[in-house]
């Protein structure tokens, strides 16, 4: 049995691992059809160096409340490989993916309201920063969902776009979460490190 990396750690543990590790599938063709959704790599390590001390007792319940708060992102499972050769396949596999998505950000960044501020110094916005992200990727992929499914699987064109399209989502997503992912402070690395309900989130998800 193979294992593949969950969406949620490449989004990264309550989204400040996040995508900035993460690669973008390669598009198949018609000539080279994949037949296996796409391992996502683990996130690359942050960029703020590992801090020497241990996490502040309110650190840690503080990324554990954060950790359970993006909970629903798990249901994502692995990055979905679009292949052009089967158009139909292709339309259905991503408006799955497409709503499911857009209702994990949206139960995320509910839950991510209600978490508050983290309890370290230069932090404080981090929160309120991750729920409008979670926000916004909500709307982007609820648009996404309904172009998907407005799609002709006879139209070569469109469901080339639609590729094209997932494509470009990763690549906003890892924009977007990278930038997020600048502003954590080495505080917040220790915590969400020693997090077990971190941990569990990017737990690899086994396929059938």
């Amino acid at each position: 049995m193979r294992s593949h990396t969950r969406l949620v750690s490449a989004v990264g543990a309550a989204g400040f691992a996040l995508l900035a590790g993460c690669s973008t599938p390669a598009p198949a063709t018609p000539s080279s059809p994949s037949t296996a959704p796409s391992s996502t790599p683990a996130p690359a390590a942050p960029t703020s160096a590992a801090p020497s001390s241990p996490p502040t007792a309110e650190a840690a319940a503080w990324a554990a409340k954060l950790c359970t708060a993006v909970a629903p992102l798990s249901a994502l499972g692995a990055l979905p490989n679009p292949d052009t050769s089967t158009p139909a396949s292709t339309k259905a596999t991503l408006v799955r993916f497409y709503t499911a998505g857009a209702g994990a950000f949206s139960q995320a960044a509910a839950a991510l309201g209600q978490v508050g501020p983290p309890p370290v110094a230069g932090s404080e916005q981090l929160t309120q920063q991750s729920v409008d992200a979670f926000n916004r990727s909500a709307a982007q992929f609820t648009g996404l969902a309904a172009t998907a499914q407005a799609a002709d699987p006879a139209n070569t064109a469109a469901i080339g776009g639609l590729v094209t399209g997932f494509r470009d989502a990763v690549t906003s997503l890892q924009a977007t979460f990278a930038g997020l992912n600048q502003t954590r402070a080495p505080g917040i690395t220790a915590a969400i490190a020693a997090a077990p309900s971190c941990a569990a989130l990017a737990a690899p998800a086994p396929t059938r």
